[in-house]
């Protein structure tokens, strides 16, 4: 059916008028003159109040739809008025050309558009403008990674080279890893003019940012990793958690352990019960390592989150998040997997975080883990002195310390 742009007004009595106003497709069939002695008396009048009945239920329901939909004013919904046997049609698609023609096709799709320039964000500006400060390391090539690899150093000299390890790159390759840390090391260090391929020293996980150091030869490699071993090497980590702690400082002295469900290997867990000098003497299934972690708080808000201060002792995979969120109830803002104790399932925020990060409960899974490693003391690296190294805290990290008004001591 085609609408003109134009208000139609006309009283209806014989098909030619019908036809004048487009109510009749061109393939439609039309009575010829010749037939007229042929057709039942009223046979007009029913045919076109039929005809009419289904193009007044469609702009019916299609106004119904329109004003559910949209709020501007701009294109109100198309009309359509019966009284006896006057119509009245009009439309308010705005085309430059009169003599254009719109069908009810591209009429919808005109008011589609519009309805999609107005429609409310559940998820607002801010939020997306954090997410964009996320680099999909994924869609990347392994030039482009090596290039911010390279504006992320913050030392180096000839025998390490430390940089501020980003947000959702793996160290390690794995599955469903397309690009990792040591996958682009060889390139990476013939853009940094190194003859050896580079060696990491320690490791942090895909979500944590900050210091990660990396060995240009095999014996400060092995002197480095000496240093973790021995725990020697100072470490100090910036997260955002989500609870209120009773002490503004301690000691978290709880060993862990891989726990184990009907398919395998599930993640880590706390194990309270085993002493050290049990830790290694009991079966692989049950087997534990010591894990002391040092706490203190820097600031808290009034909806239940604290800026903490971490400094692990021992080096267990996962140590900080398991002593923060098993340990001290409290898990990391963002840390999806250890925020339950039986579960795995996105981390819960009250109405009042979830207004300050400009998130929607149902977008909660999407907010990154706020775990960052801001400082690493290596002792005697200098004979008599220590190397000292610090990583700025990434955007989206200091920006929501800010939006949650917390504050660094």
């Amino acid at each position: 059916m085609r609408f003109r742009r134009e208000k139609a007004v006309a009283d209806i009595k014989d098909v030619d008028e019908y036809n004048y106003l487009g109510l009749i497709h061109d393939d439609d069939d039309v009575i010829n003159e010749s037939d007229k002695e042929t057709v039942p008396p009223n046979y007009y009048d029913e045919t076109f109040n039929e005809d009419l009945k289904v193009e007044i239920q469609r702009s019916e329901k299609l106004q119904q739809n329109l004003k559910r939909r949209t709020r501007d004013s701009r294109l109100p919904p198309p009309s359509v008025k019966h009284e006896d046997s006057n119509i009245q049609l009009e439309t308010a698609v705005e085309v430059n050309d009169d003599d254009v023609k719109l069908t009810a096709e591209e009429y919808a799709a005109e008011i589609r558009k519009e309805v999609r320039k107005t429609k409310d964000v559940k998820v607002s500006d801010r939020f997306n403008h954090i997410r964009q400060d996320i680099i999909n390391f994924d869609k990347l090539t392994e030039r482009d990674i090596v290039r911010i690899l390279r504006e992320r150093r913050i030392y180096e000299d000839d025998s390490v080279v430390c940089i501020n390890k980003p947000y959702g790159l793996p160290v390690h390759g794995g599955p469903g890893v397309v690009w990792s840390l040591m996958g682009v090391a060889e390139r990476f260090a013939k853009s940094i003019q190194c003859e050896e391929t580079l060696r990491l020293c320690h490791r942090l996980d895909r979500q944590t940012t900050g210091v990660t150091i990396l060995a240009k030869n095999p014996d400060v490699c092995y002197n480095v990793r000496q240093l973790f071993i021995k725990r020697e090497v100072i470490k100090t980590y910036w997260a955002i958690v989500y609870g209120l702690l009773d002490y503004e400082r301690g000691t978290i002295d709880i060993p862990i352990a891989i726990k184990y469900s009907k398919r395998g290997a599930d993640r880590l867990t706390l194990k309270p019960d085993i002493l050290d000098n049990e830790c290694r003497l009991l079966k692989r299934a049950q087997r534990a390592s010591p894990a002391i972690t040092e706490y203190t708080v820097m600031s808290s808000n009034s909806c239940g989150l604290s800026l903490v201060e971490f400094k692990p002792i021992s080096g267990v995979k996962h140590q900080i998040r398991l002593h923060s969120g098993m340990g001290l109830g409290s898990p990391i803002l963002g840390d999806h997997k250890y925020s339950h104790h039986d579960k795995l399932a996105p981390q819960k925020l009250s109405e009042n975080i979830c207004r300050l990060l400009g998130v929607t409960k149902t977008k909660t899974r999407y907010i990154p883990m706020h775990l960052h490693a801001r400082q690493i003391i290596l002792p005697r690296y200098f004979g008599d002195r220590d190397l000292v190294v610090e990583a700025n805290a990434p955007k989206f990290f200091l920006s929501n310390v800010r939006r949650l008004r917390l504050r660094f001591k």
